[in-house]
């Protein structure tokens, strides 16, 4: 008699972990796509199969950006039979390293799935070499700042040398301007982005700016490199009007 009451315990202890199986069974879940290109739509398809016993329908499937657009099976898949979840990553305007997530939901389970990868911005053309560092632009015009407002731009860097380069310091002249380097050491043949602003606090329409920016790296070539910031300040109501 205690036998018979031990294996039904065990049966019901079994029993569960059995129906918590999923029909949604996915061949893998994560995709790196490397390096891409800026501009490319890169895609993967995700290959599901029906585990279960019963017809499998997928009834959301849900990017976790907006650059990420999935397209799947629509219709039911037969058990033992397999279906396609596809994502397309739209790399326009984006770079450095991503990763985004769909989420998938059927009627016999749910899965998480993942792109990553890295996206190289375009080869920066007509720049100004400063030692080892290729700069898109040694001076940025940020053009018309509204009075007591910012004004904000990037500029493109690429490391041409043959050792990797470190920002070390950021020095200007006035707290008008600043600076936002790289905090990571810049590998060979890498690009990033140097991020300038200007603060027109205090500045009346008619006025202009003009400061230099001194970056300091550990670039043995040339370890400082100065790039020069300027802008026209204008009206809030001349803003508004161009709004």
């Amino acid at each position: 008699m205690r036998t018979v009451l031990t294996l039904t315990f065990l049966a019901f202890i079994v029993a569960p972990a059995s129906a918590q199986e999923s029909a949604l069974s996915f061949e893998a879940t994560t995709h790196d796509f490397g390096t891409i290109r800026q501009g490319v739509e890169a895609r993967h398809a995700f290959v599901f199969r029906n585990a279960g016993d019963a017809p499998l329908r997928l009834t959301e499937v849900k990017p976790s950006c907006g650059c990420t657009t999935p397209h799947w099976t629509r219709s039911s898949v037969a058990p033992g039979d397999t279906g396609r979840v596809t994502a397309v990553f739209d790399s326009e305007g984006r770079s450095g390293r991503f990763s985004k997530t769909i989420r998938v939901e059927a009627d016999d389970g749910q899965a998480t799935l993942t792109i990553q990868g890295q996206v190289e911005p375009p080869p920066i053309e007509g720049g100004t070499r400063i030692g080892g560092l290729l700069v898109e632009r040694q001076t940025v015009d940020l053009g018309a700042i509204p009075a007591g407002e910012r004004g904000r731009a990037t500029v493109r860097i690429q490391n041409v040398s043959e050792q990797p380069i470190q920002f070390t310091d950021t020095d200007t002249p006035s707290n008008m301007v600043s600076a936002y380097v790289p905090s990571d050491p810049l590998f060979v043949d890498d690009m990033d982005e140097i991020t300038v602003l200007a603060r027109a606090y205090g500045m009346t329409a008619g006025d202009s700016l003009s400061y230099p920016i001194t970056l300091t790296t550990d670039d043995e070539a040339q370890p400082k490199k100065v790039i020069r910031v300027k802008g026209r300040i204008i009206s809030q109501d001349r803003a508004e009007s161009k709004r």
